[in-house]
């Protein structure tokens, strides 16, 4: 049953992205609120943090709301960190700051870019490491 389960939330969270990628939000959204509660009530921490993060994320490209997209990301960091998932945590934290760089917010996107940056070298993806330090770069810009 939690197999079949995981399936379907996997499926509802997939078509939220699509949405997301078509730039229906709303139907994005909707998609991924109906995927949440079935990864936390069959304890998929990893489907729970990935739909937080992509819930933050589109509430963020919304209302610009930084200190609530902040909290947010806090709470995903936390399961991230229960459960190990650095690779996760650091590109959780650079997808954020992307999007702090893109609104203009070059000083807190530079504080998630170096978490990013430092999650990265000590996973050792020499490639995440270059691609954090031209966005670090451009922050200076």
């Amino acid at each position: 049953a939690i197999g079949a389960k995981l399936g379907e939330a996997n499926c509802i969270k997939a078509l939220g992205d699509v949405h997301r990628d078509l730039s229906e939000l709303p139907e994005a959204r909707a998609r991924y609120e109906e995927a949440l509660p079935i990864y936390r009530a069959i304890g998929d921490k990893l489907g729970e943090a990935n739909t937080l993060s992509a819930i933050l994320r589109l509430e963020y490209e919304q209302t610009g709301n930084v200190s609530k997209a902040e909290d947010e990301l806090r709470a995903v960091i936390q399961i991230r960190q229960k459960i190990g998932d650095l690779y996760g945590e650091a590109a959780d934290c650079g997808n954020f700051a992307i999007l702090l760089l893109k609104t203009g917010h070059k000083e807190p996107a530079k504080k998630y870019f170096r978490h990013t940056r430092e999650i990265f070298a000590h996973i050792g993806v020499k490639a995440a490491v270059e691609m954090t330090d031209r966005y670090l770069a451009a922050c200076e810009e």
